[in-house]
């Protein structure tokens, strides 16, 4: 059963599913990525990594999605090629699981892309923060622009360059999405890595960990909370599996 936690960044925290049910869902059709374009409503939030696919990794191609309602089968999931599939899973500020917060996304790699279905599938990847752009983009254009100062950091790379298989755990540990800084601004982070699928200090290690970028991005739920101030940011989201044993 799981449960919130206090804030600790050690502590398995905000770490709240429901039972384990995995729903698959279709994609677009296939687009060259010089033609890609995002459309002005968003996809439901059960298929947020579909477009997060697209638009982090420049991508029109077809994939599937599978959503996780149980934490430990999206921790041992791994983005495929054949079929082309990303993994999501959605954690929330609350016990209900009312309050969507932080979708965190497997996904498949530009130049595993193109190495399968040929030059310009994908690319160039982008960042994490692209589709956090996109949301608060989306958010701003339904408030009619008006929103309290943001800033959207650099983001941030948990990758472990000797042991890719162990970047997992460190971009699963409990972060804040959002915090406030002195001046008031709202900071809005983000936290992935990308292992591309032909870098040649990954070349030994397992196929399935190889041609990926994980990203956790801010549910736009959340967001639209963060702005309309119904909460506070600072809340923590994540798991710590440091201390297992590798896969």
């Amino acid at each position: 059963m799981s449960r919130i936690a206090d804030h600790h960044p050690r502590r398995h925290s905000r770490l709240l599913a429901a039972p384990a049910v995995s729903l698959l869902v279709a994609a677009c059709a296939a687009q060259p990525a010089s033609d890609r374009v995002i459309g002005s409503v968003p996809l439901p939030l059960e298929q947020f990594c579909l477009e997060a696919q697209q638009v982090v990794i420049n991508t029109r191609h077809p994939f599937l999605v599978e959503l996780h309602r149980d934490t430990e089968a999206f921790i041992r999931s791994k983005a495929e090629i054949d079929p082309p599939r990303v993994h999501q899973f959605i954690w929330y500020e609350d016990e209900a699981q009312t309050l969507p917060a932080m979708v965190s996304c497997k996904l498949k790699s530009a130049d595993h892309l193109n190495l399968v279905f040929g030059e310009g599938t994908a690319g160039p990847p982008g960042t994490c923060q692209d589709m956090n752009r996109l949301t608060l983009e989306r958010a701003l254009a339904a408030r009619g622009g008006a929103a309290p100062p943001v800033r959207l950091e650099p983001a941030r790379t948990m990758l472990d360059d000797d042991e890719p298989g162990m970047s997992g755990p460190l971009w699963l540990l409990p972060h804040a999405l959002a915090t406030r800084d002195e001046a008031g601004t709202l900071v809005i982070d983000a936290r992935g890595f990308l292992v591309e699928f032909l870098d040649p200090r990954f070349l030994e290690a397992p196929p399935p960990f190889r041609g990926v970028q994980y990203c956790h991005f801010i549910a736009p739920g959340y967001l639209k909370r963060l702005l309309d101030g119904e909460v506070e940011p600072g809340q923590y989201f994540g798991i710590d599996i440091t201390d297992r044993p590798p896969p």
